[in-house]
């Protein structure tokens, strides 16, 4: 039987959920954090792209199934997540919406960092943390002006962290194992973005023994289950994605891992070279002057305190007591890793700014006086850098790469000697050579014979491009090669370019405001 009661007069149903969600409400000063965050970033949208930008954007734009190598034709030793998004803003246009993709990775970074913190600790600490990450996450003293792995992974680094803590507080169920299921989907992407920022994963290890005794091994064994179950979920994604795309992944495997493995061994051996030792003391100056230095000695200074002066037991005070001890775990964890690598570029540092920003967050309530200093300190470095970013080096690569670009024809391809692929992917041009990078071409292609084949093969790439240093001590073999079947044409800043024999083609311009450098004019 039908009710005659009109529907605005009936009685509401009314939901009850299983548990109160908390509001919380953005701080006015994190709002204004992340705002200048965002004008920062647009600062760099039409900037030159970096080399590993130009690169993976190469790469990410042709990986296809049944290409020759890794992914699609060309290998490098990064996770498939990593790759899939550069194809997908090299599909989007290139250079700009890869900055954006940036832009967007460092907001959402900025915006959990600031939840956690005030899940915490509060508003003020939630303040303080969204200005120092967003200090970090647009400053050059940094390395946040490049869009790279440590810049891509830091969201879900963020986000898995976020999970985390609400798995340990939440009042349901429910609620725990959703959020321990986005928890390890989110540490789990973290790593297939960038194969050592397994974070996540020591921060929810930690905290999850800490919390055994009061939680309970069942509660915990649960939170286990359903982190499991994300990560093993995105893992399976990815898997499929990659598998559907052609690459194998046996040989993901080996270029995340064992190959890493083979270029420490060889690292060791060798020993720190030059290059290294000036990037290792660069880095050092870095962390000083952005404050990332002062923020981990409070980060440890926070530890003693909130043991010391904290003593209750509520599920959220309890695991708020716990997280300075897995915030210095993970930054020795990080430390550990970015001194693992060996190569020691400002960007590495970037794995840090997660527990290094909740850290200063934390000191909002048992430090404010130091910590003011760091938030001061990042802030002010932060923009006096940013606004004083240049990229002389890299435009000049593209320059020479657009060059090339202009002069040649339908069908032309391009290889290079010891890594230029942002030259690579300026030309515009298929490299019939898979190696883009220099790492990869000295370990994987022993004494340049790949390289010297391919010149020499029927496929023999149109242009040929390398520092005159770096064929001084090419293999003779290659030597003959180039002199047999390429001339020499020009030099565009420090790059020797050649063009096979037969072709007749435009002698690449020298780009614009530069000049062409033809001091090595004579035989290579």
């Amino acid at each position: 039987m039908t009710s005659t009661t009109p529907v605005w007069q009936r009685p509401r149903t009314v939901v009850v959920w299983p548990e109160r969600v908390e509001r919380i409400q953005v701080p006015w000063g994190a709002a204004v954090a992340v705002a200048a965050l965002v004008i920062g970033r647009l600062l760099y949208l039409h900037e030159h792209l970096r080399p590993d930008e130009g690169g993976y954007l190469a790469v990410g734009a042709q990986w296809h199934s049944g290409g020759s190598s890794l992914y699609g034709n060309y290998w490098v030793d990064r996770p498939p997540l990593l790759i899939t998004i550069f194809a997908f803003a090299a599909r989007l246009g290139g250079a700009v919406p890869l900055r954006l993709i940036g832009l967007g990775a460092a907001v959402v970074t900025t915006v959990a960092i600031a939840w956690i913190a005030q899940r915490l600790a509060g508003r003020r600490a939630a303040t303080w943390s969204a200005i120092v990450a967003a200090a970090w996450l647009v400053s050059p003293l940094a390395g946040a002006d490049e869009v790279n792995g440590e810049l891509l992974a830091a969201p879900f680094l963020a986000v898995g962290f976020a999970a985390v803590v609400h798995t340990l507080t939440a009042r349901s169920p429910q609620s725990a194992a959703a959020a321990g299921v986005a928890a390890g989907a989110a540490g789990a992407a973290a790593v297939l973005v960038k194969q050592n920022m397994v974070d996540v994963f020591v921060l929810a290890a930690v905290l999850g023994l800490l919390s055994m005794r009061r939680l309970g091994v069942r509660r915990i064994a649960h939170m286990a289950a359903s982190f499991c179950a994300g990560a093993l979920a995105m893992t399976a994604a990815v898997a499929v994605w990659t598998i559907g795309h052609g690459t194998s992944l046996r040989q993901v495997w080996f270029a995340m891992y064992r190959f890493r493995l083979e270029v420490g061994r060889m690292q060791l051996a060798g020993g720190l070279q030059p290059n290294d030792l000036a990037r290792r003391h660069a880095m050092v100056d870095l962390v000083l002057l952005n404050g990332m230095a002062l923020a981990a000695v409070l980060t440890v200074l926070v530890l003693g305190a909130f043991v010391k002066h904290d003593s209750s037991e509520g599920s959220t005070d309890l695991v708020r007591r716990h997280v300075p001890i897995a915030l210095v775990v993970m930054l020795v964890y990080e430390v550990a890793s970015i001194a693992a690598g060996r190569h020691f570029f400002s960007r590495y540092t970037l794995q840090t700014v997660v527990p290094l920003s909740v850290g200063v967050g934390l000191a909002a309530v048992r430090l404010p006086r130091l910590g003011r200093v760091v938030v001061t300190m990042s802030a002010v470095a932060a923009m006096v850098a940013t606004l004083s970013a240049s990229y002389p080096s890299t435009s000049n690569k593209l320059r020479a790469g657009e060059a090339i670009a202009r002069v040649s024809h339908h069908g032309d391809s391009i290889a290079t000697m010891n890594g230029y692929p942002a030259l690579i992917y300026a030309t515009g041009l298929p490299d019939p050579y898979p190696y883009l990078w220099m790492t990869p071409e000295v370990i994987l292609d022993v004494h340049s014979r790949l390289l010297t084949a391919t010149l020499d093969g029927p496929h023999a790439p149109t242009w040929f491009a390398a520092s005159a240093d770096v064929l001084r001590g090419a293999p003779p073999r290659l030597q003959r090669v180039l002199a047999m079947r390429y001339h020499h044409v020009t030099t565009l800043d420090d790059k020797r370019i050649y063009l096979h024999d037969g072709l007749s083609r435009a002698i690449p311009a020298p780009p614009r405001g530069g000049t062409v450098d033809l001091s090595h004019k004579g035989a290579s």
